[in-house]
């Protein structure tokens, strides 16, 4: 299945703050350190058109992430793997990043794994900024559980590890996978700067946070999550 794909050019740091979107809808994170562009959102609805869905109107199982984009709107989606979520699940949960976050975008993330960061092109490559999403989900384990998971990963970076690769220490379980399921190489050091991100905006609560190289897989991408035990 082709896909479009749009990369603008240089990526820029940002900060964001979280709003609680009403109705059942994910929790969405609006960039605040970008400099202010109006998303319009025909042309945001226009990049999802650039998708090619199934006969039922789905997202194929294999494409993630997957990154479009139409003149000064852009989209990446992530999904749980081997999910294919309708499209107008897909529509809704963009639309409440352009309804929450008009001025700068952000991203929107869905209990069950799903989320969708929305952005105008000026912003760069979203690929390079590799935002934490926290779960809505409330988790019980202790931040010191999660460091030591991490520390299980082993000091060799030429480890090779199977997709999805779990390390449980006390009350947390990190999880290591890539995005088409390949074989990946990955040491603690060079996982802790991302880690540490995660932890900080995500707290003691369950998250995930992309990372763009260390997989020898046809996807670029590796996603690090976090999940306790006792969670509701």
């Amino acid at each position: 299945m082709k896909q479009t794909h749009f990369l603008p050019a240089i990526a820029a740091a940002c900060l964001f703050h979280s709003i609680r979107v009403e109705g059942g809808h994910p929790t969405v994170s609006c960039y605040t350190s970008r400099k202010s562009e109006q998303l319009i959102a025909s042309q945001c609805l226009r990049a999802l058109d650039t998708i090619i869905w199934d006969q039922n109107l789905n997202l194929d199982s294999t494409s993630n992430p997957l990154v479009v984009g139409y003149a000064e709107c852009m989209i990446k989606i992530e999904k749980p793997r081997g999910e294919n979520p309708k499209r107008d699940h897909v529509i809704d949960i963009v639309q409440d990043v352009i309804n929450s976050c008009p001025s700068r975008g952000g991203v929107s993330s869905y209990i069950h794994g799903m989320s969708a960061q929305v952005y105008p092109a000026s912003a760069g490559d979203i690929d390079n900024i590799n935002l934490p999403v926290c779960s809505a989900r409330r988790c019980s384990y202790e931040s010191h559980d999660c460091r030591n998971a991490l520390e299980m990963v082993g000091p060799d970076p030429a480890m090779v590890y199977l997709s999805p690769s779990s390390f449980t220490s006390g009350n947390c379980t990190l999880t290591l996978a890539t995005n088409d399921d390949s074989p990946f190489s990955a040491s603690a050091t060079f996982l802790k700067p991302t880690y540490e991100k995660l932890a900080k905006r995500c707290n003691s609560e369950p998250g995930w946070i992309h990372i763009s190289n260390g997989t020898s897989g046809t996807i670029d991408g590796l996603r690090l999550s976090t999940q306790g035990s006792q969670c509701s």
